[in-house]
């Protein structure tokens, strides 16, 4: 999946992704997955969450998975280049994790937002994906 956030760009466009499909994992929204297999009559979450993204802890609580989905806030950063020159760059582990936690890893976290951004992200089958 393209890394940049250009509405314009339809080329492996992360607006464009495969992985919104709306008869699987859902279409490309914020809010509730309400199409595909993920919904909260098939796919109930562990976690309760609000429908507020800036803040999932406000009522009414429920089990339906919901996603952020805001690029222009929190762009997907890194292409495939940038991380494999971050891994050799860091050749010692602690400041290997350290960026890895706080940019590849961490922004496909805030970036889908809600379930994802707590200890609850494999609430969201988007977690099992090996990469964005």
């Amino acid at each position: 999946m393209d890394y940049d956030y250009d509405k314009n760009d339809n080329i492996d466009s992360f607006y464009y992704s495969q992985l919104f499909d709306s008869n699987i994992i859902g279409s490309y929204k914020t809010g509730a997955v309400t199409d595909g297999r993920f919904t909260l009559q098939n796919w109930p979450t562990v976690s309760r969450t609000g429908y507020n993204p800036l803040s999932i802890s406000t009522p009414p609580l429920d089990n339906t998975l919901k996603r952020y989905l805001n690029v222009e806030d929190i762009p997907l950063q890194y292409d495939t280049t940038q991380i494999a020159n971050g891994i050799i760059n860091r050749p010692k582990f602690a400041d290997f994790t350290k960026w890895l936690e706080v940019g590849p890893h961490g922004i496909p976290h805030l970036l889908f937002g809600y379930q994802m951004k707590t200890m609850f992200s494999a609430d969201d089958v988007v977690f099992f994906f090996p990469s964005l």
